[in-house]
């Protein structure tokens, strides 16, 4: 070969194999040896390790089948097979036998147990802190260890000795299960082994789970498996440690739950440690969304597809798998029978043998250019048979040895084509003797980058011999292996085979012919063939019993039905928590055990039943005694400690009472004393009493009689004979004493007998008891001193030895009292169903409610005192007593007390301690907010939770803590103005300051002034506009626009025009005028500059002229409300009425003398006696307490009575009687009346009669006389029908308006939102997972919780292994995994060999690859795609030397947190080029500062030198600008071509400007000229002339790129520019009143590049107010030119007088009558008696007119009243135009005899006038096709040549002139293509300047021409006057010589 490869160096291309012993080690060594010139280069080392592996049971063995076994990891083989584990044990591959099977490798298949991919937590002990934060401890009571539990050397948690433990918190988000079921592997470490009797429970939200333990028979474990145990030494005092690892499954419900171990170690010298806790998803793919069986997934994950292990795997794209619907399919999975007789091809690996099996059966042309013997290449890292090379037309067979019976085949591989293979060329397969298949490029699946195509190839055929034969063929005469080549790859052929033991079928179930070893009682096939009690096992071909607990099932783990006494789960049939296993059935526990292992042995017992565990039974705690049936221990008596029951009779130890005595199985109080409730003692009896019950002389039981009392009742008194005399019993006297009473005794009937008397008898219901009478107690008889009768002697039961007696805490014990009595919690005594006494309302002190009460925390409350708290978030402190539960602060978990957690210990975040706290600086806090409330320090606001200084606020302030600091303080947050946003100094930009040293400014630029603080400040007044000022205007009014160089308007002003124009809008109440804002007067609208708006101009109403104003006659009147009137004057209601007859004549009083009352009357005779004002019959005020009703007063007191038909007087009867003012038939008040009352609305101040007429602030008079709130006076009144007033968006009449997407709301509360949202906290909230997508609160929503398909809690997430995500869509996946159909999937065939390969192409090396690498936002392992901001230069424009670009960013930056001070934000500079060439202006639009927004710079770049080539503009940025996801800059240093300057020297410019004055000064002298014409009636010179200045005025607007010369020569035009004029003498600010124009429209090119007014009226302004006055002047005409006319008889007359008067006033009426002549043309037009006169007026007017309407036409914005005005007049003047053309044109048409030169006038007029039309058309519709536009005015030019020489009325001299001009200016418009580059054209900016010079001479020529054809006939005139006058005067002189 001779190209490809090194140029044009023939080459070959060889490959090599050979064999290395696998004895030999080391690095490969390449030695090439040459005997010529050519070299070798080496291209791929590929290495194919042939070897195979072991069978999983087999430690060494001869090949990888079962039966090649020579040693095993479990037993010794027999015939070289290994033996599988006990029935009870698992198979780990390459391991051994097994408890169980590893938590990860839980699927038992095939006797072994399998790697199962399930999702994984794991809590482990570690070095940090933060590791260790989440595992507390849990204390025994007896034993308190509080010394630290971590081991960090191990990474252990512990040690735990006796009955000491831990507990940790798995929070809810740790996991996300599809199956109810949790995996567990426990590590834990035993120090000197378990001792025996003891172990370590397990519990998982304080309910026991599991447990070791170890007995006489060792260790032994409960529901866990031990999975492994080692060996780890020694540690401390321990001699030796073990650590176990433990695995079971639990099923829990998916919530977040505590697990927690405690042990029961009896030795203090062992002891244990927790090492890990691994927890997985159980039984359940990793992948998979729900699983009803272990192993089984029934639903995957988005992208996953179920595999046949019952896994998920994520796509199915192997070449080996076909998708089925959910399921993918192996083509070995295709029967229960299949395997694989070839995997070839799929990845580097060969086998040296495959060559001999392929048959070369013909070849031709080039094939095997890399050997003969190599069949084989490498192509995109795998081996492919063929390929390039190799193979291009050859055919090879190969011939398959099939073993087994079977009935069919799959066949799949895949074709490859090189780049170039040709149309023609095919590539051909044939299978047995089938029909052979050609495939060709026509029909492919796809390609490879480098071009290869390839497609797939799968058959499926009915096969059943032991041979296969298939040919492959690459077939065509165009063929080459070099790029057409053929190959194929990805070979796979799987045999199905039939059923084992069968020897012939024709399908996977049906078999023709079984071996002789078959026996269908053993052989099964299907669970059909099993008994309900077995299920099918595939791996044994047999039926299996189902576990002893199922009753039916479908494999070992997945029972169907139960055993009646069993609970199905999914840990299969298992018993409760509360039963227990035994002989195949489950028992419940006894009922004192929540949870047992056998009916003796209990392992959990509830605290709420009052029990605790101890040595394997549920025993009542200290103070409870058993109950039998009865779970709940019940309360001793209050004397036992322990007991038997619930008496004092039945303790078996007694409580710690003061004084308290255990006699036999009683405790009691020794005899004398009683017990005490409040104090808990045993106290003495009273002493009268010998034992009694409590401690009061009515407390006794017996009595002493050694001291002569005896018992009666309850108390102990002295016997009969005796009496008590200072507490002892002392002999009665034997002689009567009636003062002493207690020595009678009672006897019969009742009497009372002194002691010496002997009684004899007693009355019934008595008995005789030491000589007297004593009631008998038991006889249900009531007498003498009982109280009451029961007829027992029981204690505490109201009635003892006939004394009422009840228990201690009864308040009342009499007949009345009903037993038992009510506890009284509190009163210090326990009784009835209460625990606890503690005489407080306390929550978790121990005793609450008088029940034992421990915190919620607390997990083990034992008689109110806490013994553990494992609850998440809390630990018990054993330090204190009692013992208590603590938060853990740091945990994460705000839990009890806590306000916060942070996870640190800072206390300048807002949170210590888990608490609430303000930084320093704050000088008052709300802790219950986290809030500061006030600053310590001025120039400091609160801000959350710190202080913060306000920048802004003109005070510099320094923190004194460290954390704010101010430099400067200019009032603002603006930055680049000298001092920043953060009130740090800042350099301003180099525009404004040019010299800046440490941020600040040391000299300015022109324009500004340095001030004191270093910063440059624009300088009013100037002349100059520089950033800082808005507008430059020392003549404007004040509030106009422009004050102090701001655009400044009044506070009524809506929107201020930023440009110092004035105000565009007014507030609501205000009329614009002028630019200002006025109030409006009588619109009720109450503005700033108005006190009041009545809506009326009546004077004294309280408000006039919008003030308030009162009569003239108030003395006092505040806010339009009189208090106090001035003499002569009464207060009625707010108002002053005259006082008739006080004497003095007021105003409105005609006379007033002080009369007697009958003079009174009879001035008031025509008027009621009450009227104190009347006027010709007519009352209009009363006396004070009468009110005027239908010109009548009615008084209060009416002496006039109504007698209605019953006589009553009621209000409401529609009859107006005494004490009645009025009656309005209802009972609703300030309606006018109420209760027949004159009353008014509340918010009423000025009522009469009823009727409001003025109301309260904030309130209007309705129509109904009523007060209603008044909308938009900024005022909301409470309880009314306003819920806001004022101007912001949210209140819209007074109401609110609802939040967005609110649908209802109330107030400001939402109550329904649209649909996708609900209501909460009142906004509406999007509802993720209902398929709506809210844009502003959602990316997306897939209706489901499912992660990594696309859409996860509405935000785009990608497939997981996921690298680069965008919206959803996968860019780039994780190593080892690859991106296909927007999944990531593993990448089996990457490996070693694989990476290996140079031919595999690098990420690095890809430019696409690098662009999303630039672009990502990575978090640990997971990446999205974010596009970083680019900085972007766009050219805006050149203006000859100077060019303008624009910096911006395509996403919103901001400064990152480090800005460099001392640095730029920008260098720039051009490429190659000195500075002192240039100078660069940056002018901030929108500046970069600390918050997001889109920035804008424009950068101003002046050239001073003139280059030949384009110029590189370098833009380098300084600063680290970032976006909203902190992302700096793609691009801080960019370039831009700039265009080649235009630069024209200063000795050119000079003479520019002398063109230019030049040509002012032919304008001014031409205008002159015009002037005199036109007083003097030559009008045709003024229209030559002022079509000419037009004409080259329009000029400059050709859209073509003039050269600065002749830019600099159109300055002159704006002389022609009335807008000029205009705002010389301040007009133009009137006129803009007078149109109200508002918006400037935009336009485009030269007419923007001049800022050309397109609005119609702004413009013809000044055309009609000339009309106005030429109208004028028609109408005074006549009467104008009569009296000139008489002038000039008068001026003969003053001729024939010589005075020096009369020559004065001769020469004044001469210049007077200078305008005869122009009246007279006026009065022809008038009287339209010169038609060519109106056509003339026209003709003038024509250029300028016709061009503002044309430019209104086509640049209008038809979008309000004034602009659709503005278009309608505009388009009348244009068909005014074109008709009168028209009727030109018709007038032409028919000429008469006489009129032929009049109508040649007309004509040329006519085409003279289309033609303006014509170019402006051109001019202003063809501005962007310059081209075209330029083509046309040239035709337009060289049409206006023939126009004047056929039809301009003219001498030949004239037409000669004309043409010459015209010509000029036709050569001149042909000249304008040279300013275009086109094609290879090329003129250059030089050579420009000159055409200009020579084009501005032919521009001044042809002014020159005009002005000297105008001149020279007033000059000739002249001239003749002169010589006329001369001439005169000599014949004078010879006539009287």
């Amino acid at each position: 070969m001779t190209t490809g490869f090194c140029n044009t160096i023939p080459f070959e291309v060889k490959t090599w194999k050979f064999a290395i012993p696998s004895l030999q080690s080391g690095q490969p060594q390449f030695i090439s040896l040459n005997t010529n010139s050519g070299q070798v280069s080496i291209s791929n080392f590929v290495v194919s390790r042939i070897f195979f592996i072991c069978y999983s049971s087999c430690s060494e063995c001869t090949g990888p089948q079962f039966n090649q076994c020579t040693s095993c990891y479990y037993g010794t083989p027999t015939n070289n097979i290994c033996p599988s584990c006990p029935s009870n044990q698992y198979y780990e591959k390459y391991f051994g036998c097994k408890d169980i099977c590893d938590i990860d490798q839980s699927l038992y298949s095939k006797g072994f147990c399998n790697r199962f991919e399930v999702r994984t937590i794991k809590a482990e002990v570690g070095y940090t802190d933060s590791q260790n934060i989440y595992w507390f401890e849990i204390y025994d009571p007896q034993n308190i260890d509080t010394s630290s539990k971590r081991i960090l050397t191990k990474q252990l948690f512990g040690i735990f000795r006796f009955n000491s433990g831990f507990y940790r918190f798995f929070k809810q988000n740790y996991y996300s299960i599809g199956y109810d079921l949790l995996g567990f592997k426990i590590r834990i470490v035993a120090f000197n082994d378990i001792p025996i009797n003891c172990g370590i429970k397990f519990m998982i939200n304080n309910t026991y789970y599991g447990s070791i333990y170890r007995n006489q028979s060792g260790i032994q474990t409960h529901i866990f498996k031990i999975y492994e145990t080692q060996l780890t030494g020694s540690y401390l005092n321990y001699s030796s440690s073990k650590a176990y690892d433990l695995i079971t499954y639990f099923g829990i419900p998916k919530y977040s739950f505590l697990f927690s171990a405690t042990g029961n170690y009896t030795d203090n010298t062992a002891g244990w440690a927790i090492s890990n806790i691994i927890i997985t998803q159980g039984f359940c793919h990793e992948n998979c969304r729900w699983c009803n069986v272990p192993f089984i997934c029934e639903t995957c994950d988005y992208g996953y597809y179920i595999y046949r292990d019952g896994s998920c795997i994520y796509s199915c794209s192997s070449p080996y798998q076909k998708q089925i619907g959910a399921y993918c399919q192996d083509y070995d999975d295709e029967t229960p029978y299949s395997q694989y007789l070839v995997e070839e091809y799929h990845n580097v690996a060969g086998d040296p043998e495959q060559f001999s099996q392929y048959t070369l059966m013909s070849q031709s042309g080039s094939n095997f250019l890399k050997g003969l013997d190599i069949y084989y290449s490498f192509c995109n890292g795998i081996r492919v048979f063929g390929g390039p090379f190799v193979w291009a037309q050859a055919k090879f067979q190969r011939v398959h040895n099939i073993i087994n019976p079977h009935h069919s085949i799959t066949i799949a591989f895949y074709i490859l084509y090189g780049p170039s293979f040709p149309s023609d060329g095919q590539f051909i397969y044939t299978i047995e003797n089938n029909t052979p298949v050609s495939k060709s490029t026509a029909s492919y699946y796809s390609t490879y980058y480098e071009g290869q195509k390839y497609d797939k190839i799968y058959e499926k055929i009915l096969h059943n011999t032991n041979t296969l034969t298939i040919t492959w063929e690459c077939f065509g005469p165009n063929n080459e292996p070099i790029k057409a080549y053929c190959g194929y790859y990805n070979y796979y052929i799987a045999v199905h085979n039939c059923q084992p033991y069968c020897l012939q079928c024709s399908d996977q179930s049906t078999c023709t012919q079984w071996n002789n070893t078959y026996d269908s009682n053993i052989v099964k096939f299907s669970q059909a063939e099993c008994l309900s009690n077995q299920y099918y096992d595939k791996e044994s071909l047999s039926c299996l019993t189902c576990p002893s607990s199922c009753l039916t099932c479908t494999s070992k783990l997945n029972c169907q039905t139960c055993q009646s006494t069993y609970t199905q789960s999914k840990l299969r049939c298992t018993c409760t928590i509360h039963q227990y296993e035994d002989s195949n059935q489950c028992f419940d526990c006894p009922i004192e055990c929540n949870q047992c292992l056998t009916s003796t042995n209990c392992i959990e017992c509830l605290t709420t039943n009052n029990r605790q565990l101890s040595n394997g039974q549920c025993i009542c705690i200290d103070g409870y005694y058993p109950i039998v049936s009865n779970a709940q221990c019940q309360l001793c008596h209050q004397f036992c400690k322990t007991c038997t029951g619930a008496t004092s009779d039945e303790c078996l130890t007694c409580n710690d009472i003061v004084n308290i005595e255990k006699v036999g199985s009683t405790c009691r109080c020794p005899a004398g004393k009683s017990y005490q409730y409040t104090t808990k003692t045993c106290s003495s009896c009273h002493l009268s009493c010998q034992t009694c019950f409590r401690t009061t002389i009515d407390g006794c039981l017996t009595c002493d009689s050694t001291v002569n009392r005896l018992l009666k009742g309850l108390k102990c008194v002295c016997a009969p004979g005796y009496y008590e005399l200072s507490n002892v019993c002392t002999s009665c006297p034997i002689t009567e004493t009636t003062s002493l009473s207690q020595c009678y005794k009672l006897c019969n009937n009742n009497q009372l007998i002194w002691h010496t008397v002997t009684c004899s008898s007693c009355d019934t219901g008595f008995q005789l008891v030491s000589g007297e009478c004593q009631p008998i107690c038991g006889d249900l008889q009531i007498k003498g001193y009982e109280q009451c009768e029961d007829s027992n002697t029981l204690f505490n039961d109201l009635c003892y030895n006939c004394q009422f007696q009840c228990p201690a805490h009864c308040l009342t014990c009499d007949s009345s009292t009903t037993l038992p009595c009510p506890d009284i919690c509190g009163d210090g005594i326990i009784t009835g169903v209460e625990e606890c006494e503690d005489g407080n309302t306390i929550q978790y002190d121990g005793c609450f409610n008088c029940k034992y009460q421990c915190q919620p925390a607390c997990t083990k409350c034992i008689k109110g005192l806490c013994f553990e708290c494992a609850t998440g978030g809390w630990y018990i402190d054993p330090l204190v007593t009692p013992w208590q539960c603590k938060e853990k602060c740091g945990d994460g978990l705000i839990v009890g007390s806590e306000q916060c957690e942070d996870g640190n210990t800072s206390d300048t975040d807002g949170c210590k301690d888990c608490k609430y706290f303000c930084r320093i600086g704050c000088s008052s806090c709300d802790y219950t907010t986290n809030t500061c409330l006030s600053c310590e320090f001025p120039g400091f606001t609160p801000i959350s939770y710190y202080c913060k200084n306000v920048c802004g606020d003109r005070i510099v302030v320094v923190d004194p803590y460290g954390f704010y600091s101010e430099q400067c303080e200019d009032g603002n947050i603006t930055n680049y103005d000298g001092c920043s946003s953060s009130c740090y100094f800042q350099c301003q930009p180099a525009t404004i300051c040019i010299n800046c040293v440490n941020n600040r400014c040391e000299e300015c630029a022109t324009g500004y002034q340095l001030s004191d603080e270093k910063v440059c400040k624009p300088i009013c007044g100037d002349s100059m506009i520089v950033v800082g000022e808005q507008c430059e205007n020392s003549f404007i009014l004040p509030y106009k626009g422009c004050n102090n160089c701001q655009a400044r308007c009044q506070t009524s002003c809506l929107t201020c025009s930023t440009t110092g124009l004035g105000c565009q809008s007014c507030k609501t109440g205000y009329n614009r005028i002028d630019y200002l804002c006025y109030s409006i007067c009588g619109d009720k609208i109450i503005t700033e500059d108005e006190q009041c708006d009545d809506g009326n101009l009546i004077i004294g109403d309280g408000c006039h002229f919008c003030q308030f104003s009162c009569q003239d006659s108030c003395l006092y009147c505040l806010q339009g409300i009189c208090y106090d009137c001035q003499e002569g004057y009464q207060l009625i209601q707010s108002k002053c009425y005259s006082i008739c007859g006080d004497g003095l004549q007021k105003n409105n009083e005609q006379c007033d003398q002080q009369i007697q009352i009958q003079d009174s009357l009879k001035l008031n005779q025509n008027c009621d006696a009450n009227c104190i004002s009347c006027l010709e019959g007519i009352c209009d005020l009363c006396l004070q307490g009468n009110y005027l009703f239908n010109n009548e007063c009615i008084s209060n007191h009416i002496t006039i009575i109504y007698v209605g038909n019953d006589g009553i007087n009621l209000c409401g009867d529609s009859k107006l009687m005494d004490n009645e003012e009025c009656e309005d038939n209802n009972i609703n008040p300030f309606y006018g009346c109420h209760n027949c009352k004159f009353q008014c609305d509340i918010n009423c101040v000025d009522c009469q009669f009823g009727k409001c007429q003025r109301c309260v602030l904030g309130f209007l008079v309705n129509t109904n006389n009523l007060c209603e709130p008044e909308c938009g006076d900024g005022i909301v009144v409470p309880f009314s029908k306003e819920q806001c007033d004022d101007d912001n968006e949210g209140c819209v009449n007074c109401k609110f308006k609802c939040q967005n997407y609110c649908s209802l709301c109330d107030l400001q509360y939402c109550l329904k939102c649209e649909i996708g949202l609900f209501p909460q906290e009142n906004f509406c909230i999007s509802i993720c997972g209902d398929g709506i997508v809210i844009n502003e609160y959602e990316e997306c929503d897939d209706q489901n919780e499912q992660p990594f398909d696309g859409c996860y809690e509405c935000k785009f997430q990608c497939t997981k292994y996921c690298q680069i995500c965008n919206k959803g869509e996968c860019l780039l996946c994780d190593n080892d995994y690859a991106l296909q159909n927007n999944q990531c999937f593993l990448n089996i065939d990457y490996d070693d060999l694989n990476s290996s390969n140079n031919n595999t192409s690098s990420y690095g090396q890809n430019p696409e690859w690098l662009s999303l690498n630039e672009n990502m936002i990575c978090r640990k392992q997971e990446c999205v795609y974010s596009r970083k901001p680019s900085m972007k230069l766009t050219y805006k424009m050149q203006f000859y030397a100077l060019q303008q670009i624009e910096i911006t960013f395509d996403q919103e930056v901001k400064f990152s947190d480090q800005v460099q001070k001392d640095k730029n934000l920008f260098d720039i500079s051009i490429k190659d080029l000195d500075s002192k060439y240039y100078n660069i202006t940056i002018n901030s639009i929108q500046d970069i500062s600390f918050d997001l927004q889109h920035a804008q710079y424009q950068v101003q770049i002046e050239l001073f030198q003139q280059l030949q080539t384009k110029t590189i503009l370098q833009v380098q940025l300084n600063q680290d600008i970032i976006n909203s996801n902190n992302q700096t800059l793609f691009n801080p240093n960019q370039s831009m071509t700039l265009q080649t300057p235009k630069i024209m020297s200063e000795q050119l410019r000079l003479v520019s400007i002398y063109a230019q004055q030049s040509n002012k000064a032919f304008m001014i002298g031409a205008i002159l000229i015009c002037v005199i014409s036109l007083v003097s009636g030559e009008s045709s010179f003024v229209v030559e002339t002022l079509n000419l200045l037009q004409y080259q005025s329009f000029l400059r607007f050709i859209n073509v790129d003039y050269p600065e010369n002749l830019y600099i020569y159109f300055q002159a035009q704006e002389l022609l520019s009335i807008s000029n004029y205009l705002q010389l003498f301040q007009i133009d600010d009137y006129l803009n009143l007078i149109t109200r124009k508002e918006i400037q429209i935009d336009l485009n090119g030269k007419f923007q590049q001049y800022n050309v007014e397109a609005d119609l009226f702004t413009n013809i302004l000044p055309q009609l107010i000339s009309c106005l006055v030429l109208v004028t002047l028609l109408y005074f005409a006549e009467n104008l030119y009569n009296k000139l006319f008489r002038l000039s008889k008068y001026m003969r007359h003053l001729q024939h007088q010589k005075t020096l008067l009369s020559k004065m006033l001769i020469a004044i009426i001469n210049l007077i009558l200078i305008f005869k002549n122009c009246f007279k043309s006026l009065m022809k037009t008038k009287y339209f008696q010169n038609y060519d006169q109106i056509i003339q007026l026209i003709y003038v007017n024509s250029w300028d007119l016709i061009f503002k309407v044309i430019l209104q036409l086509h640049y209008c914005k038809i979008d309000n009243l004034r602009s659709i005005i503005t278009t309608v007049f505009a388009s009348l003047i244009f068909f005014t135009c074109i008709s009168l053309l028209l009727k030109s044109f018709s007038l032409c048409s028919y000429p008469k005899k006489n009129t032929v030169l009049s109508n040649l006038e007309i004509k040329f007029i006519a085409l003279d006038v289309s033609r303006a039309i014509f170019f402006h058309s051109i001019l202003i519709l063809f501005q962007e096709q310059q081209i075209l536009q330029c083509l046309l005015i040239s035709i337009s030019s060289i049409a206006q040549c023939c126009i004047i020489y056929k039809y301009k009325l003219c001498s030949q001299f004239d037409r000669i002139i004309f043409l010459i001009i015209e010509g000029v200016l036709t050569v001149f418009s042909l000249t304008l293509f040279l300013y275009f580059d086109i094609g290879e054209v090329y003129f250059s900016y030089e050579n420009k300047i000159t055409l200009g010079f020579i084009q501005m001479g032919f521009l001044i020529m042809c002014l020159g021409m005009i002005f000297v054809k105008q001149l020279f006939p007033k000059i000739q005139k002249i001239w003749k006057l002169v010589c006329k006058k001369r001439k005169i005067k000599l014949a004078s002189s010879q006539l009287f010589s």
